[in-house]
């Protein structure tokens, strides 16, 4: 028995070495991880698309929720082969604001898609005008700055891509330009 911990010496050899594979799986999976994630650029980040103006309806199926102020709703655009995922919301009667899908903390989605857990859908908080993730609170303001005392299950979050858009209620379309 150990004089400090009272516990037999091969335990404590066999704890010791748990320990350090427990450290070095650890490891090794975050490596390994990162090897066989395809994040855009650096965790955290977007890459900017090199797509033209697009012009998309707000009675297009999917879009639903942007009928009433504060509704948020997930639009993926395409050309080409770029394609960009964009979290939509209806910050006024008049106004829509476009924000990269994807929360730069844990890379999930922001807007609700099919699948996404009730209560996890992001919020539109009017009173700061940021947009929140559902999965961990992270908070960013409409011009895409990370704002730490709106996020109190985070810190020290990269900003996220915002997009100029447009609104033209007489027709109920919008258009994202990149």
């Amino acid at each position: 028995m150990s004089e400090k911990t009272g516990i037999p010496p091969c335990m404590l050899v066999a704890m010791t070495r748990r320990r350090a594979l427990m450290s070095a799986a650890t490891a090794a999976g975050a490596l390994g991880l990162a090897a066989c994630v395809d994040l855009p650029g650096e965790f955290g980040s977007v890459e900017r698309v090199d797509i033209a103006p697009q012009t998309f309806s707000l009675d297009d199926e999917g879009l639903e929720a942007l009928a009433t102020v504060g509704g948020i709703a997930y639009l993926k655009l395409e050309e080409g082969d770029q394609s960009v995922e964009l979290a939509i919301v209806r910050a006024g009667e008049d106004e829509l604001l476009a924000f990269n899908h994807l929360c730069p903390h844990a890379n999930l989605g922001i807007a609700p898609v099919d699948g996404t857990p009730d209560g996890f859908e992001g919020v539109w908080l009017a009173d700061e005008r940021a947009i929140q993730c559902g999965w961990h609170k992270s908070a960013f303001k409409e011009d895409g700055t990370y704002v730490d005392d709106l996020s109190p299950e985070t810190t020290g979050i990269a900003n996220i891509a915002v997009y100029d858009i447009t609104f033209d209620r007489d027709t109920n379309t919008g258009t994202v330009a990149f």
